[in-house]
């Protein structure tokens, strides 16, 4: 709590199970927090999830079996959960009923370099924002799943993007020398739900 000071666990494990090591979060416009939860997965052991925790304190497993699931995020209409499978360098693009449950997926993208894909940012037309860690690199993915462009980074360790207040410029961090960058792009970056109220 930003006034007191106080903090509080929401959640700690799953059906008794402790989690392996939440990673990165997204929240939706009707209060869910969707997170991945990777710990120490990968190729070699893929025991990555991905949770939904409802308002009313409900836990939900999207994904199981994942090779170190890492950034997440909803398209902007919410009808799309976008993870980022950092073991298997790709993204994973899942088709969500109304109730938040996931309809169908697939792996969308796959990526070339690097260790995989890291964190995500969104932009109003629905393209992503995706850090290429140890690629030198953030990829631009279209709602389709296509690489339409790559913004290179002086840095090897990309770890992370998001929008300014400004809507055009992407900050991006770097995670081997500590150092945030930022670009211009020509695109508007996605709001947060509650930013549009």
């Amino acid at each position: 709590d930003p006034k007191t000071k106080q903090m509080e666990v929401l959640v700690d494990n799953y059906k008794g199970t402790k989690l392996h090591g939440p990673n990165d979060l997204f929240f939706d416009s009707k209060g869910n927090l969707w997170f991945t939860d990777p710990g120490t997965s990968g190729v070699h052991s893929p025991t990555g999830a991905v949770y939904r925790l409802a308002p009313d304190g409900g836990l939900f497993q999207v994904f199981n079996n994942l090779s170190y699931p890492n950034g997440i995020a909803l398209s902007p209409d919410e009808q799309y959960l976008y993870v980022t499978e950092l073991g298997n360098n790709r993204l994973v693009k899942a088709y969500l009923r109304e109730d938040r449950s996931v309809w169908f997926s697939f792996a969308s993208t796959t990526f070339n370099g690097g260790w995989g894909p890291d964190g995500v940012a969104l932009d109003t037309e629905g393209n992503l924002y995706i850090a290429q860690f140890d690629g030198h690199r953030v990829n631009v993915v279209d709602p389709q799943g296509y690489v339409i462009g790559v913004i290179d980074t002086p840095a090897n360790g990309t770890t992370n993007v998001a929008f300014g207040p400004d809507g055009h410029t992407l900050y991006v961090t770097e995670g081997w020398t500590n150092t945030v960058y930022r670009v211009k792009v020509n695109k508007t970056g996605a709001k947060f739900w509650h930013q549009t109220k």
